[in-house]
């Protein structure tokens, strides 16, 4: 202990005696003060050997994980971090210091705070904390400049993995974790975080402002600077709910929020979702949320940053405006939310180029643009919903320009083999209303389309385009096709035709500069089969090469970006690609890191740079966009489309399939997910079949490739045309 004087300005000087902790003034003194701490704590660190399930890590199945755990009693419960123990493992082992094993049993998971309760089988343990129902020590103040110590045992039971960094802020990941730039990763995941006085401030868990709950969140902070750590008192008040065996799951209310700002204080309900939580506890569509639970709440980002904390079954008290009266509604999360089943037209919105559209930037659903700043993943605002978003592809929420031009019709392409085809709608038609809704913009038919579920009759009035005289059509809406519809050639041949803009440029470029991005371009140069090439340079991040027609388009390009090319020629990519470039207006971004090697969750920023930059201005489709991985890249597609706000819309992934543990927590209406894998066989049939059906009940419309190309060794153009059309098709409604 130190003497501290402080002498305050102003006051007559007196001698004030406070007695504070000391922080160490040498690496020596550091370095004794780092091993008595471990010395305090050591006994209670296990390790953990976890066999089986559906684990998998940068794509690719494992049988058996380590990882690290923490008494608390002594009777042989452990809390440990939910990373190695997903997909239901055959079995748990633990090793105490001295080696010794015996199984343990897994109680119950937290998935929101992403802890596991274990019970071992037998054996005497030494606990954290002695009485942790009463402890002060539970409770204990952690501030931002302390000391801290991350533990593991990962690679020996007799050995402890060390890294001592300080806490670096408090209440992250939606006010729930202490971050920490000491190393963490799966060497410590599940073991404590310490203080310099030998107290745990917390358990070490993979976190990530880009992931909710799935086996990869925080994976591309691994020894970053970043980490996270939940406060030992929360754990622990955690555990004595698990103590039941009771999973604690995400809560979910069933609102959508209107599209607002980072900071407008304005939170406004946009839609109530039929049979939820919100609806039974009688809110409507434009009551504004002024508190939850005595919070007020200033902008959508607090009300999600609350959300985010509780658990399914929790009852959460929601103050609200409607009109001129103030009232409050108590409202019961839910773990899952009623399906939510859109009805299908087949009508296909074209979205067309105007080189006056610089300020429609790509947003989230705050409205805050994504693109300013790829890499700062944690201060993007969260999207406002949690909801299955009951939305039509393509987003047409949004009001488009092209719309504004086209005076009183929206123009829409009918998709061939849709339920519109089989009324013998013409290809291309002028719509005039739905439902006797009138529909000068697109965003005004999405209220009506938004009210279709399958078998409902929609009533279209239109006319043809270049006619004056309107029909009707009466079109019983179907679910949408479980499987991609060959576009046809008079499909692809009316989208060519869309027409221009006054004022409009004819070409489409790739404008990167101006979304802020710093880039150093290279000349643009023709390449084979009448591709063009463009390469940009994204600093230390690494460069995109993009190839494009150079055929003029009034179309906006949908992006595909291609994330398993890494030991793919230029030239096979053109072979391949080239052709579907003009038909389905197309652009092909390849990103390639600084090393050229294969990307991993290490290169989300130069993802989402390249994904990012090109569609924050008119140079694609933003709805239109969507990377290609096979399962060496599923995680880094799955991260950079599910793990938060993104302008990724779909994934294609070409061989593989996503874990229903990995899709369990996925907000997903208004993505896709592509499998294109067709393997057959009993086990791969299943586990195609559980993916798809969990990507469903997520929200997420889940196609396979047509019949004809239901083989596992589904040839490449094939797949390359499959791939093309999905990316149109996922505009349609």
């Amino acid at each position: 202990m130190r003497l501290v004087q402080l002498v305050f300005p102003g006051v007559m000087p007196g001698l004030i005696l406070l007695f504070v902790a000391c922080q160490p003034t040498s690496g020596d003194d550091l370095g004794e003060a780092v091993q008595v701490a471990i010395r305090k704590v050591e006994a209670s660190i296990v390790r953990l050997r976890v066999i089986g399930g559906e684990q998998s890590i940068d794509g690719d199945a494992v049988r058996s994980l380590d990882t690290t755990g923490i008494v608390i009693s002594e009777d042989g419960e452990i809390l440990t971090s939910q990373f190695a123990l997903e997909g239901n493992p055959e079995a748990v082992l633990i090793e105490d210091q001295s080696g010794k094993r015996t199984n343990a049993t897994i109680l119950a998971t937290d998935s929101v705070r992403r802890i596991v309760l274990l019970k071992a089988k037998d054996g005497r343990w030494t606990p954290a904390v002695t009485d942790h129902r009463h402890s002060v020590e539970v409770g204990h103040s952690v501030e931002v400049g302390q000391w801290s110590i991350a533990l593991g045992r990962f690679y020996a039971a007799e050995s402890t993995s060390v890294s001592v960094g300080i806490i670096s802020a408090l209440n992250r990941i939606h006010g729930m974790a202490i971050q920490t730039d000491a190393k963490v990763s799966p060497v410590n995941y599940g073991g404590p975080l310490v203080t310099l006085d030998g107290r745990i401030a917390g358990i070490l868990v993979p976190l990530s402002p880009r992931g909710g709950g799935s086996v990869t969140s925080g994976i591309e902070w691994y020894d970053s600077g970043i980490g996270f750590a939940i406060p030992l008192k929360d754990a622990l008040a955690s555990a004595e709910k698990l103590r039941s065996g009771q999973n604690l799951k995400p809560g979910r209310s069933g609102i959508r929020l209107v599209s607002a700002g980072a900071f407008d204080a304005d939170v406004v309900i946009d839609q109530v979702l039929p049979g939820g939580p919100a609806e039974r506890a009688g809110l409507l569509k434009g009551d504004r949320i002024l508190a939850i639970d005595g919070q007020i709440v200033e902008r959508t980002s607090v009300l999600m940053e609350s959300l985010a904390t509780y658990y399914a079954g929790d009852l959460v008290t929601m103050t609200i405006q409607r009109g001129n009266e103030k009232m409050t509604t108590t409202v019961e999360l839910v773990e899952s939310l009623p399906p939510v089943s859109q009805g299908y037209l087949g009508l296909l919105p074209i979205r067309l180029a105007n080189e006056d559209k610089a300020s429609e930037v790509s947003a989230d659903a705050t409205g805050k643009d994504v693109a300013k700043d790829p890499d700062n993943n944690e201060d993007r605002e969260e999207p406002s919903l949690d909801a299955p978003r009951i939305k039509l592809p393509g987003n047409l929420q949004e009001t488009d320009e092209a719309d504004k031009d086209a005076g009183d019709w929206v123009p829409l392409i009918v998709v061939n083999d849709s339920p519109a085809a089989a009324k013998n709608v013409p290809a291309r038609i002028e719509v005039l209303s739905l439902n006797a809704a009138r529909t000068t913009l697109l965003a005004e038919i999405a209220v009506a389309v938004d009210e279709l579920v399958p078998g409902s009759v929609a009533k279209i009035e239109y006319r043809v385009s270049g006619e004056t005289t309107t029909q009707t059509a009466e079109i019983t809406a179907a679910t949408r096709p479980e499987t991609v519809v060959a576009l046809s050639d008079v499909v692809l041949k009316q989208i060519q035709k869309s027409r221009t803009l006054l004022g409009a440029k004819n070409a489409v470029s790739v404008d990167i500069e101006s979304a802020g991005v710093s880039v150093d371009k290279s000349e643009t140069t023709p390449s084979a089969n009448d591709v063009v090439r463009r390469e940009f340079n994204f600093a230390e991040r690494g460069r995109c090469v993009v190839l494009s027609s150079p055929h003029s388009s009034p179309v906006m390009p949908g992006m595909i970006i291609l994330l398993s090319a890494h030991d793919t020629s230029e030239e096979e990519i053109v072979r391949s690609w080239g052709p579907v470039l003009k038909s389905h207006c197309l652009t092909v971004a390849i990103p390639r890191n600084v090393e050229s090697s294969p990307l991993t969750l290490d290169d989300i920023p130069l993802v989402m740079t390249t994904t990012g930059a090109p569609v924050s201005r008119s140079g694609a489709d933003r709805d239109r966009v969507v990377v290609v991985a096979d399962h060496s890249q599923s995680s880094l597609a799955w991260q950079c489309t599910f793990g938060g706000p993104s302008t990724i819309r779909g994934i294609a992934l070409t061989d593989g399939w996503f874990s229903s543990s990995e899709i369990q927590n996925a907000e997903g209406s208004g993505l896709s997910v592509l499998l294109l894998n067709q393997a057959q066989g009993t086990q791969p049939k299943a586990l195609r079949e559980l993916c798809q059906k969990s990507l469903t009940d997520a929200g997420v419309w889940a196609p396979l490739p047509a019949a004809s190309d239901a083989t596992d060794d589904i040839d490449e153009n094939r797949a390359v045309r499959c791939i093309a059309d999905w990316s149109l098709l996922m505009r349609s409604f």
